[in-house]
């Protein structure tokens, strides 16, 4: 059963908060999930911030 939840919140200057959450059978499976999910949506971000400049 997938009945552990990590859910992680970024506050980037200037913009939105963006959260993410992992449903995980662990908690660590779910932190690490999380913080892999975070990355992905950071990244994309902060790629799309710097094709408009």
């Amino acid at each position: 059963q997938h009945d552990q939840r990590c859910m992680l919140e970024a506050r980037l200057e200037g913009r939105q908060p963006v959260a993410v959450t992992d449903h995980a059978a662990t908690l660590e499976q779910a932190v690490q999930g999380a913080a892999q999910k975070l990355a992905r949506l950071l990244d994309s971000t902060f790629g799309r911030m710097h094709d408009h400049r």
